[in-house]
């Protein structure tokens, strides 16, 4: 996946809230559904599994109050029934 953006609406600093959004890959013949981590930064350092999305959906709510402590970015992996992507 490509393009994940993440507009937070949740007003308190150390909170999230919204829709994040990403533009599927191209070939998505094997991708069954996406991962969705938070993590300390943009390869995955201590991520954080945050949810599992069917394949045909390019968003995801993030609910008001959300911690991000001690996160700093999402990432999105396109998966198969096999494997999920090596990198973000």
């Amino acid at each position: 996946a490509s393009r994940v953006a993440f507009p937070d609406y949740d007003l308190d600093e150390d909170d999230l809230g919204g829709i994040l959004s990403w533009i599927p890959p191209m070939d998505i013949a094997y991708t069954t559904h996406y991962m969705i981590y938070l993590a300390g930064d943009d390869v995955g350092f201590n991520r954080s599994n945050f949810g599992e999305i069917v394949l045909g959906t390019e968003n995801m709510l993030v609910p008001t109050d959300t911690t991000l402590s001690p996160f700093s970015h999402f990432l999105v992996y396109t998966a198969s029934s096999l494997v999920e992507q090596t990198s973000p």
